[in-house]
């Protein structure tokens, strides 16, 4: 049985977005480390966050502590650490995480892991990305890991221009495009391209944005559209895609983007798809969930995605 935790942190405010959506603002009782590249913390990493239960009573076997893994939303220089998080209204778990966060107040206490980690960061992704746009897909709360990134950059530079960052978020309505407000901000004074999209229009009278889910705007019938809209050429020779989220959206624009020629970093579906060592990634993505992002069983697929890249590639 889990041990109880010890709390070393207070959850200081939560900022409703929308229904079962919000901002937790958690404070720690001790700072983290500056590490070696002079950071507390690099941009795309997640911590974990726990909290203790009562239990039910005679029989109640499960474990008193619970814990999950979630990116931080906020950038290395804040003094408070942000984390996007939803409520998760059917749980796979029988424990589910969120049900006890969304039960405190501000000024509760709980515990949080003190050592960020994670590689789903520029620096273990796309690097130095030789002047390539860097496409940034989200669905949902997959939004974090990228505020996180985006921030830091103005952050360390008030000037800083994110000309060659792209912010795609997709929602089913309006109401839960988180960080809606700074975004627009970041995209009118430092040149962010935000490109959000909704895939429930009938719940948003008066929308004139992109319709559809996130993965779609990346599909060969909408990719111009999309590049019309951001103003950045998407291949493979221009623009590096991270996406965050769950399997569905991972997977659609894996297979979408085979047709311009994108190589996933992905060891394994590299190795199915038969590609060269020395062929480059382009894609890199952060799941939420565990479901296999290609079946690697259907040949089909497989082999339809390889015809496509191979052509894209010249290879």
């Amino acid at each position: 049985m889990a041990k109880v935790l010890e709390y070393n942190a207070t959850m200081v405010r939560r900022d409703t977005v929308s229904d079962g959506l919000a901002v937790f603002n958690i404070k720690l009782d001790s700072e983290l480390p500056v590490k070696d590249h002079g950071k507390r913390f690099t941009p795309g990493q997640y911590m974990t966050l726990g909290l203790n239960r009562t239990e039910d009573g005679p029989g109640d076997n499960r474990p008193i502590s619970v814990v999950r893994p979630v990116s931080i939303a906020s950038a290395p220089e804040d003094q408070v650490l942000q984390f996007y998080i939803r409520y998760v209204g059917y749980p796979n778990s029988d424990l589910p995480f969120t049900h006890l966060l969304y039960s405190i107040g501000d000024g509760a206490r709980m515990y949080v892991k003190p050592n960020p980690t994670g590689r789903f960061t520029e620096e273990h992704t796309c690097g130095e990305r030789a002047g390539k746009a860097l496409i940034m897909l989200a669905a949902g709360t997959g939004l974090a890991p990228f505020m996180s990134i985006v921030r830091s950059k103005v952050r360390q530079d008030p000037k800083a221009r994110l000309d060659d960052y792209v912010m795609i978020h997709g929602v089913s309505n309006p109401t839960y495009l988180g960080y809606k407000d700074e975004l627009d901000y970041l995209a009118a004074n430092h040149g962010l391209r935000y490109l959000p999209t909704i895939s429930r229009p009938k719940e948003a009278k008066g929308w004139k944005g992109m319709v559809g889910r996130a993965e779609a705007t990346l599909q060969p019938d909408r990719i111009k559209e999309t590049e019309e809209r951001t103003g950045i050429e998407i291949n493979p020779d221009t623009s590096i895609v991270t996406i965050c989220g769950l399997t569905g959206t991972i997977s659609q624009a894996l297979i979408g983007l085979a047709e311009r020629g994108f190589v996933p970093q992905n060891a394994k579906i590299r190795s199915a798809l038969g590609i060269p060592k020395e062929v480059e990634a382009s894609i890199y993505y952060e799941q939420y969930d565990s479901e296999p992002v290609i079946d690697l069983k259907n040949q089909k697929l497989l082999d339809s995605m390889k015809k496509q890249i191979f052509s894209a590639l010249g290879l």
